[in-house]
Protein backbone atom coordinates (compact mmCIF):
# COMPACT_ATOMS: atom_id res chain seq x y z
CA UNK A 1 0.00 0.00 0.00
CA UNK A 2 1.24 3.30 -1.10
CA UNK A 3 2.17 5.83 1.87
CA UNK A 4 1.83 9.65 1.40
CA UNK A 5 3.43 12.12 3.08
CA UNK A 6 2.15 15.84 3.61
CA UNK A 7 4.96 16.81 0.94
CA UNK A 8 2.45 15.09 -1.55
CA UNK A 9 -0.59 17.18 -0.87
CA UNK A 10 -1.22 19.61 -3.39
CA UNK A 11 0.07 23.50 -2.62
CA UNK A 12 -4.09 24.48 -2.14
CA UNK A 13 -4.36 21.78 0.50
CA UNK A 14 -0.85 22.98 2.36
CA UNK A 15 -2.11 26.87 2.10
CA UNK A 16 -5.26 25.63 4.11
CA UNK A 17 -3.48 23.71 6.36
CA UNK A 18 -1.24 26.52 6.99
CA UNK A 19 -3.90 29.05 7.33
CA UNK A 20 -5.44 27.43 10.39
CA UNK A 21 -2.19 26.93 12.45
CA UNK A 22 -1.26 29.15 15.15
CA UNK A 23 2.13 31.62 14.84
CA UNK A 24 4.37 29.13 16.81
CA UNK A 25 2.99 26.10 14.81
CA UNK A 26 3.42 27.80 11.31
CA UNK A 27 7.20 28.60 12.29
CA UNK A 28 7.59 24.74 12.88
CA UNK A 29 5.89 23.66 9.75
CA UNK A 30 8.00 25.96 7.76
CA UNK A 31 11.06 24.20 9.26
CA UNK A 32 10.04 20.89 7.37
CA UNK A 33 11.57 21.84 4.46
CA UNK A 34 12.18 24.74 2.16
CA UNK A 35 8.85 23.92 -0.18
CA UNK A 36 7.11 23.87 3.45
CA UNK A 37 8.75 27.09 4.38
CA UNK A 38 7.98 28.88 0.77
CA UNK A 39 3.86 28.00 1.27
CA UNK A 40 4.12 29.43 4.42
CA UNK A 41 5.85 32.31 3.87
CA UNK A 42 3.56 32.97 0.73
CA UNK A 43 -0.04 32.05 3.05
CA UNK A 44 0.63 34.16 5.62
CA UNK A 45 2.93 37.27 4.50
CA UNK A 46 -0.11 39.49 4.55
CA UNK A 47 -1.23 38.31 7.78
CA UNK A 48 1.73 40.00 9.50
CA UNK A 49 2.25 43.18 7.79
CA UNK A 50 1.47 44.79 10.89
CA UNK A 51 2.41 43.25 13.73
CA UNK A 52 2.91 43.28 17.73
CA UNK A 53 5.78 41.86 18.80
CA UNK A 54 3.65 40.54 21.43
CA UNK A 55 3.30 38.01 19.51
CA UNK A 56 6.59 36.41 19.99
CA UNK A 57 5.70 36.16 23.72
CA UNK A 58 6.13 31.62 24.45
CA UNK A 59 8.20 31.56 21.45
CA UNK A 60 11.73 30.06 22.17
CA UNK A 61 15.03 32.37 20.62
CA UNK A 62 15.70 30.11 17.32
CA UNK A 63 11.53 30.08 16.59
CA UNK A 64 11.95 33.78 16.71
CA UNK A 65 15.15 33.94 14.65
CA UNK A 66 12.53 31.51 11.84
CA UNK A 67 9.46 34.28 11.67
CA UNK A 68 12.38 36.98 10.99
CA UNK A 69 13.94 35.06 8.47
CA UNK A 70 10.60 33.94 7.36
CA UNK A 71 8.20 37.18 7.74
CA UNK A 72 10.93 40.17 8.38
CA UNK A 73 10.59 41.79 5.30
CA UNK A 74 7.06 42.18 5.21
CA UNK A 75 6.48 43.70 7.92
CA UNK A 76 5.66 47.46 7.70
CA UNK A 77 4.00 48.30 11.29
CA UNK A 78 5.75 47.22 14.34
CA UNK A 79 4.15 47.97 17.91
CA UNK A 80 6.48 47.27 20.44
CA UNK A 81 5.73 47.64 24.53
CA UNK A 82 8.01 47.10 27.36
CA UNK A 83 8.53 42.84 26.58
CA UNK A 84 12.24 41.59 26.82
CA UNK A 85 13.14 41.06 22.91
CA UNK A 86 16.27 42.45 21.54
CA UNK A 87 14.85 45.06 19.73
CA UNK A 88 17.57 46.43 17.73
CA UNK A 89 17.84 42.50 16.42
CA UNK A 90 14.39 42.86 15.42
CA UNK A 91 14.42 46.09 13.63
CA UNK A 92 17.29 44.29 11.34
CA UNK A 93 15.40 42.19 10.11
CA UNK A 94 12.40 43.93 9.29
CA UNK A 95 13.87 46.45 6.64
CA UNK A 96 10.54 47.56 5.54
CA UNK A 97 9.14 49.28 8.10
CA UNK A 98 6.75 52.25 7.55
CA UNK A 99 5.26 52.58 11.16
CA UNK A 100 6.91 51.92 14.72
CA UNK A 101 4.73 52.13 17.74
CA UNK A 102 6.10 52.78 21.33
CA UNK A 103 3.86 52.96 23.93
CA UNK A 104 4.07 53.63 28.04
CA UNK A 105 8.07 52.32 27.87
CA UNK A 106 11.01 53.81 29.03
CA UNK A 107 12.97 54.29 25.09
CA UNK A 108 15.29 56.60 26.73
CA UNK A 109 18.08 54.10 27.34
CA UNK A 110 17.72 52.43 24.49
CA UNK A 111 17.38 55.32 21.68
CA UNK A 112 20.88 55.45 20.42
CA UNK A 113 20.48 51.82 19.89
CA UNK A 114 17.06 51.85 17.87
CA UNK A 115 18.37 54.91 15.97
CA UNK A 116 21.69 53.58 14.45
CA UNK A 117 19.61 50.31 13.41
CA UNK A 118 16.75 52.71 12.12
CA UNK A 119 19.00 54.78 9.92
CA UNK A 120 19.63 52.50 7.82
CA UNK A 121 15.81 51.84 6.85
CA UNK A 122 14.47 53.96 4.03
CA UNK A 123 10.76 53.34 4.25
CA UNK A 124 10.10 54.92 7.87
CA UNK A 125 7.48 57.13 7.62
CA UNK A 126 5.69 57.46 11.05
CA UNK A 127 6.90 56.92 14.85
CA UNK A 128 4.59 56.72 17.64
CA UNK A 129 6.36 57.21 21.36
CA UNK A 130 3.64 57.56 23.58
CA UNK A 131 4.19 57.91 26.80
CA UNK A 132 7.30 57.22 26.90
CA UNK A 133 9.32 59.77 29.09
CA UNK A 134 11.03 60.91 26.10
CA UNK A 135 13.67 64.28 27.48
CA UNK A 136 14.65 66.94 25.02
CA UNK A 137 17.82 65.64 24.32
CA UNK A 138 16.26 62.86 22.66
CA UNK A 139 14.80 64.69 20.13
CA UNK A 140 18.27 65.52 19.05
CA UNK A 141 18.64 61.93 18.19
CA UNK A 142 15.23 61.69 16.57
CA UNK A 143 15.67 64.50 14.51
CA UNK A 144 17.92 62.39 12.25
CA UNK A 145 15.38 60.40 10.92
CA UNK A 146 15.03 62.32 8.13
CA UNK A 147 12.53 60.00 6.21
CA UNK A 148 9.40 61.17 8.93
CA UNK A 149 6.34 62.69 8.00
CA UNK A 150 4.36 61.79 11.10
CA UNK A 151 5.85 62.08 14.70
CA UNK A 152 3.89 61.18 18.09
CA UNK A 153 4.96 62.27 21.18
CA UNK A 154 1.77 62.35 23.08
CA UNK A 155 1.97 62.19 26.65
CA UNK A 156 5.88 63.20 27.27
CA UNK A 157 5.01 65.51 29.86
CA UNK A 158 9.17 66.59 29.88
CA UNK A 159 9.29 67.52 26.75
CA UNK A 160 9.27 71.45 26.22
CA UNK A 161 9.86 71.27 22.64
CA UNK A 162 13.34 72.38 22.79
CA UNK A 163 15.23 70.68 19.22
CA UNK A 164 11.49 70.02 18.46
CA UNK A 165 12.63 72.18 15.05
CA UNK A 166 15.34 69.85 13.59
CA UNK A 167 12.13 67.66 12.72
CA UNK A 168 11.99 69.69 9.56
CA UNK A 169 10.27 67.18 6.69
CA UNK A 170 7.38 66.17 9.66
CA UNK A 171 4.26 66.85 8.07
CA UNK A 172 1.90 65.74 10.81
CA UNK A 173 2.93 66.47 14.55
CA UNK A 174 1.09 64.98 17.84
CA UNK A 175 2.20 67.20 20.77
CA UNK A 176 -1.07 66.55 23.12
CA UNK A 177 -0.64 66.12 26.65
CA UNK A 178 3.04 67.66 26.26
CA UNK A 179 2.01 69.71 29.01
CA UNK A 180 5.69 71.10 29.66
CA UNK A 181 5.41 72.84 25.98
CA UNK A 182 6.78 75.90 25.70
CA UNK A 183 5.35 79.15 23.77
CA UNK A 184 9.10 80.36 22.99
CA UNK A 185 9.93 76.47 21.58
CA UNK A 186 6.70 76.24 20.02
CA UNK A 187 6.60 79.06 18.06
CA UNK A 188 10.59 77.58 16.43
CA UNK A 189 8.70 74.53 15.75
CA UNK A 190 6.16 76.50 13.28
CA UNK A 191 8.99 78.39 11.83
CA UNK A 192 10.83 75.58 10.73
CA UNK A 193 8.45 72.87 10.07
CA UNK A 194 7.66 74.43 6.56
CA UNK A 195 5.46 71.26 5.00
CA UNK A 196 3.45 71.20 8.47
CA UNK A 197 -0.44 69.78 7.72
CA UNK A 198 -1.24 68.23 10.87
CA UNK A 199 -0.96 69.54 14.42
CA UNK A 200 -1.97 68.18 17.67
CA UNK A 201 -1.67 70.48 21.09
CA UNK A 202 -4.27 69.30 23.02
CA UNK A 203 -3.96 70.06 26.61
CA UNK A 204 -0.57 71.75 25.92
CA UNK A 205 -1.27 74.43 28.82
CA UNK A 206 1.43 76.66 28.77
CA UNK A 207 0.79 78.09 25.11
CA UNK A 208 -0.29 81.63 24.82
CA UNK A 209 -2.49 83.77 23.49
CA UNK A 210 0.48 85.23 20.97
CA UNK A 211 1.94 81.68 20.64
CA UNK A 212 -0.97 80.63 18.36
CA UNK A 213 -1.30 84.10 16.74
CA UNK A 214 2.38 82.96 15.15
CA UNK A 215 1.93 80.06 14.38
CA UNK A 216 -1.39 81.44 12.28
CA UNK A 217 1.62 83.00 10.74
CA UNK A 218 4.35 80.30 10.00
CA UNK A 219 1.84 77.47 9.32
CA UNK A 220 0.72 78.27 6.19
CA UNK A 221 -0.13 74.97 4.84
CA UNK A 222 -1.20 73.55 8.37
CA UNK A 223 -5.14 71.65 7.08
CA UNK A 224 -6.27 69.73 10.55
CA UNK A 225 -5.64 71.32 13.66
CA UNK A 226 -6.42 70.05 17.47
CA UNK A 227 -6.27 72.28 20.77
CA UNK A 228 -7.93 72.93 23.95
CA UNK A 229 -10.09 76.33 24.87
CA UNK A 230 -8.70 77.79 28.47
CA UNK A 231 -10.09 80.22 30.20
CA UNK A 232 -7.04 82.40 29.98
CA UNK A 233 -5.97 81.67 26.06
CA UNK A 234 -7.63 83.69 23.25
CA UNK A 235 -7.02 81.26 20.14
CA UNK A 236 -9.41 82.65 17.89
CA UNK A 237 -6.10 83.59 15.56
CA UNK A 238 -6.27 80.05 14.63
CA UNK A 239 -9.11 80.74 12.30
CA UNK A 240 -7.31 82.50 9.90
CA UNK A 241 -4.83 79.54 8.83
CA UNK A 242 -5.47 79.52 5.48
CA UNK A 243 -6.07 75.94 4.51
CA UNK A 244 -7.52 74.78 7.49
CA UNK A 245 -10.29 72.26 6.98
CA UNK A 246 -10.41 70.40 10.16
CA UNK A 247 -11.00 71.78 13.25
CA UNK A 248 -11.09 69.52 16.74
CA UNK A 249 -11.46 72.09 19.70
CA UNK A 250 -11.52 69.93 23.20
CA UNK A 251 -12.12 72.03 26.44
CA UNK A 252 -9.61 72.05 29.56
CA UNK A 253 -11.81 73.01 31.21
CA UNK A 254 -16.07 73.03 31.96
CA UNK A 255 -17.43 75.66 30.49
CA UNK A 256 -21.35 75.26 31.54
CA UNK A 257 -22.99 77.73 29.67
CA UNK A 258 -19.85 79.79 27.98
CA UNK A 259 -19.34 78.34 24.75
CA UNK A 260 -21.17 80.52 22.38
CA UNK A 261 -19.36 83.23 23.68
CA UNK A 262 -15.74 81.80 22.99
CA UNK A 263 -14.38 84.09 20.33
CA UNK A 264 -12.94 80.97 18.42
CA UNK A 265 -16.42 80.26 17.50
CA UNK A 266 -17.29 83.85 16.20
CA UNK A 267 -13.75 83.57 14.20
CA UNK A 268 -14.81 80.66 12.82
CA UNK A 269 -18.20 82.00 11.61
CA UNK A 270 -16.58 85.15 9.70
CA UNK A 271 -13.12 83.24 8.23
CA UNK A 272 -14.38 80.02 7.59
CA UNK A 273 -18.04 79.64 6.06
CA UNK A 274 -16.93 77.33 2.82
CA UNK A 275 -13.80 75.62 3.61
CA UNK A 276 -14.09 74.18 7.18
CA UNK A 277 -15.41 70.23 6.23
CA UNK A 278 -14.99 68.53 9.60
CA UNK A 279 -15.50 70.10 13.02
CA UNK A 280 -14.94 68.45 16.05
CA UNK A 281 -16.16 69.88 19.46
CA UNK A 282 -15.81 68.35 23.17
CA UNK A 283 -16.85 71.19 25.50
CA UNK A 284 -18.54 69.01 28.39
CA UNK A 285 -20.81 71.71 28.13
CA UNK A 286 -24.18 73.34 26.48
CA UNK A 287 -23.79 74.80 22.95
CA UNK A 288 -26.55 77.93 23.49
CA UNK A 289 -27.75 79.66 20.98
CA UNK A 290 -25.00 81.66 20.00
CA UNK A 291 -22.46 78.85 19.80
CA UNK A 292 -25.43 77.01 17.25
CA UNK A 293 -25.82 80.29 15.71
CA UNK A 294 -21.89 80.50 14.79
CA UNK A 295 -21.60 77.18 13.43
CA UNK A 296 -24.77 77.48 10.87
CA UNK A 297 -22.92 80.00 9.29
CA UNK A 298 -19.94 77.02 8.41
CA UNK A 299 -21.95 75.90 5.29
CA UNK A 300 -19.31 73.74 3.75
CA UNK A 301 -19.13 71.38 6.86
CA UNK A 302 -19.26 67.56 5.79
CA UNK A 303 -18.93 66.22 9.55
CA UNK A 304 -19.79 67.67 13.10
CA UNK A 305 -19.49 65.97 16.08
CA UNK A 306 -20.26 67.12 19.26
CA UNK A 307 -19.29 65.26 22.25
CA UNK A 308 -20.94 65.62 25.79
CA UNK A 309 -22.28 69.04 24.40
CA UNK A 310 -25.95 69.26 25.23
CA UNK A 311 -28.29 71.22 23.20
CA UNK A 312 -31.85 72.11 22.59
CA UNK A 313 -34.22 71.96 20.16
CA UNK A 314 -34.29 75.52 19.26
CA UNK A 315 -30.42 75.57 19.24
CA UNK A 316 -30.60 71.93 16.58
CA UNK A 317 -32.97 73.99 14.23
CA UNK A 318 -30.60 76.51 13.76
CA UNK A 319 -28.26 74.05 12.33
CA UNK A 320 -30.70 73.34 9.20
CA UNK A 321 -28.19 75.42 7.24
CA UNK A 322 -25.90 72.55 7.46
CA UNK A 323 -27.20 71.11 3.54
CA UNK A 324 -23.55 69.85 3.03
CA UNK A 325 -23.80 67.25 6.43
CA UNK A 326 -22.63 63.66 5.43
CA UNK A 327 -21.81 62.87 8.47
CA UNK A 328 -23.58 63.92 12.03
CA UNK A 329 -22.58 63.12 15.56
CA UNK A 330 -24.28 63.73 18.87
CA UNK A 331 -22.52 61.41 21.50
CA UNK A 332 -23.43 61.37 25.17
CA UNK A 333 -26.44 64.27 24.75
CA UNK A 334 -29.73 65.27 25.86
CA UNK A 335 -30.45 65.98 21.98
CA UNK A 336 -34.58 64.91 21.64
CA UNK A 337 -36.02 62.70 19.12
CA UNK A 338 -38.19 65.70 17.61
CA UNK A 339 -35.21 67.71 17.31
CA UNK A 340 -32.51 65.38 15.57
CA UNK A 341 -35.62 64.34 13.40
CA UNK A 342 -35.77 68.21 12.15
CA UNK A 343 -32.21 67.84 11.37
CA UNK A 344 -32.66 65.14 9.54
CA UNK A 345 -35.69 66.10 7.02
CA UNK A 346 -32.98 68.60 6.08
CA UNK A 347 -29.85 66.95 5.67
CA UNK A 348 -30.38 64.83 2.26
CA UNK A 349 -26.51 63.67 1.87
CA UNK A 350 -26.30 62.58 5.46
CA UNK A 351 -24.98 58.97 5.25
CA UNK A 352 -24.04 58.50 9.02
CA UNK A 353 -26.23 59.83 12.38
CA UNK A 354 -24.29 58.89 15.55
CA UNK A 355 -26.63 59.33 18.58
CA UNK A 356 -24.83 56.75 21.03
CA UNK A 357 -25.81 57.60 24.95
CA UNK A 358 -28.58 60.29 24.03
CA UNK A 359 -31.03 57.99 26.18
CA UNK A 360 -34.32 60.76 24.67
CA UNK A 361 -33.83 58.56 21.30
CA UNK A 362 -36.58 55.53 21.47
CA UNK A 363 -38.05 53.56 18.69
CA UNK A 364 -40.47 56.11 17.35
CA UNK A 365 -37.64 58.30 16.17
CA UNK A 366 -36.59 55.04 13.99
CA UNK A 367 -39.81 54.57 12.65
CA UNK A 368 -40.19 58.56 11.70
CA UNK A 369 -36.78 58.06 9.97
CA UNK A 370 -37.94 55.52 8.06
CA UNK A 371 -40.79 56.90 6.89
CA UNK A 372 -39.47 60.33 5.66
CA UNK A 373 -36.21 57.83 3.72
CA UNK A 374 -39.45 55.82 1.56
CA UNK A 375 -40.91 59.45 0.70
CA UNK A 376 -37.53 60.89 -0.42
CA UNK A 377 -35.60 57.50 -1.21
CA UNK A 378 -34.63 59.02 -4.68
CA UNK A 379 -33.42 62.53 -2.79
CA UNK A 380 -31.33 61.06 -0.43
CA UNK A 381 -27.76 59.19 0.00
CA UNK A 382 -28.98 55.89 1.30
CA UNK A 383 -28.42 53.58 2.98
CA UNK A 384 -28.60 56.29 6.39
CA UNK A 385 -26.55 54.20 9.03
CA UNK A 386 -27.77 55.08 12.76
CA UNK A 387 -25.43 54.36 15.84
CA UNK A 388 -27.67 53.56 18.34
CA UNK A 389 -25.59 52.35 21.72
CA UNK A 390 -26.61 53.18 25.32
CA UNK A 391 -30.51 54.69 23.58
CA UNK A 392 -33.37 53.61 23.93
CA UNK A 393 -33.65 51.72 20.69
CA UNK A 394 -32.93 47.94 21.17
CA UNK A 395 -31.88 45.43 19.20
CA UNK A 396 -35.42 43.85 18.88
CA UNK A 397 -37.01 46.40 16.81
CA UNK A 398 -35.27 44.54 14.11
CA UNK A 399 -38.27 42.32 14.28
CA UNK A 400 -40.77 44.70 14.41
CA UNK A 401 -43.06 44.40 10.82
CA UNK A 402 -42.39 48.01 10.51
CA UNK A 403 -38.98 47.78 10.24
CA UNK A 404 -38.94 45.10 7.36
CA UNK A 405 -37.65 45.80 3.95
CA UNK A 406 -36.02 49.01 5.23
CA UNK A 407 -32.94 47.54 4.95
CA UNK A 408 -31.60 48.97 1.99
CA UNK A 409 -33.04 52.83 3.51
CA UNK A 410 -31.24 52.22 7.13
CA UNK A 411 -28.87 50.70 8.38
CA UNK A 412 -29.19 50.20 12.62
CA UNK A 413 -25.63 49.93 14.48
CA UNK A 414 -25.67 49.15 18.14
CA UNK A 415 -21.24 48.79 19.01
CA UNK A 416 -20.20 50.82 21.21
Amino acid sequence: MCQLTILDLNEDCLRYICKNLLLVDQLRFAATSKYIFNVVQMCSALKYKEFKLEQLMGLTFDEICIFLNTFGAYIESLSYFDIAFDLKQILEACKNIKYLYFDSIEISSKLTSVLDTLHHHKYLQKLVCENCTLEDEDIILLGKLTTLKCLNLRRNRRLTGKYLNEMVNVEELNLSYCMNLQSVHFVNVCKALKSLKKLNVEMCTRLTTSAFNEMVEYCPNLENLCISIQYNINNKSVAQLPKLTHLTIISAHTFPDAVGREPLFIALSKYKTEQLTHLYIEVGGFINYEAAKCISSLRGLKLLSCIICDISDECLRELCTLENLEHLVFVNSEATSSGLFCLLKTFKKLKILDVRVCVQINNSFIFDVIKLLRQEMLERALPLTIRLHGTSVKADILKDARFKDSSNLLQLCWEP
